[in-house]
């Protein structure tokens, strides 16, 4: 059993992941509620989203990435919604209101989180305020379309019409360097070209023409 400790007053562990990290919720020195998380060893408080000495915050869950989810006090707040479920990731809170659609309603709450990022929490859907238990999922953005450009070289063939010859390659120049013979061509009509498709993902490559009988 190990003791987390507290930010200053009575403290309470919610969640656990499956890296040991835990989120809750902790009085501080004045006494008032704020969400930890705990890490390393060390418990980080996570603030609020409102300005106020005596606004709260708790941690309910927390995912494999360090995603926490849970609920705080809001500077907007209101007799309906008093409070706003927030997510902190990256050392940031952000409530999660800011994420939906206003005529969505309001996320009151968030009770936890899993892997894929998929948020179990409450709100009020309705003019009513009445709470209602919520799937929240991310959604991804779409893929930007690409466009891959493959570079081959095309070589231009000068000889005589009637003539054939041997097209040769090498890779490097060097003394020592043996020529590969690539196709056999004969001039149909000057200019003629030839396109290496065999040169994909080379980085150099060199041609002659050697005249044939």
């Amino acid at each position: 059993m190990q003791d987390l400790g507290t930010l200053g007053g009575l403290s309470y562990a919610n969640a656990i992941n499956a890296n040991g990290q835990v989120v809750g919720e902790s009085q501080n020195s004045n006494g008032v509620t704020h969400a930890f998380l705990y890490s390393n060893s060390i418990m980080l408080d996570l603030g609020t989203l409102a300005p106020w000495w005596d606004s709260t915050s708790e941690a309910n869950g927390i995912n494999d990435s360090g995603q926490v989810v849970g609920v705080t006090s809001v500077t907007n707040s209101d007799s309906l919604h008093p409070n706003h479920a927030f997510l902190y990731v990256n050392g940031m809170m952000q409530d999660l209101n800011t994420f939906i659609s206003p005529v969505s309603g309001s996320l009151a709450d968030a009770r936890s989180i899993n892997n894929l990022g998929q948020i179990a929490a409450s709100g009020g859907v309705n003019a009513g305020g009445n709470q209602d238990a919520l799937l929240l999922s991310p959604v991804q953005p779409p893929t930007p379309p690409t466009l891959a450009i493959t570079m081959m070289p095309t070589i231009t063939i000068m000889g005589g019409v009637g003539n054939t010859y041997q097209l040769q390659y090498a890779n490097t120049l060097s003394t020592s360097n043996a020529w590969i013979n690539l196709a056999v061509i004969t001039v149909t009509n000057a200019p003629q070209f030839y396109c290496d498709l065999s040169s994909v993902g080379q980085s150099a490559r060199f041609y002659r023409l050697v005249q044939r009988p």
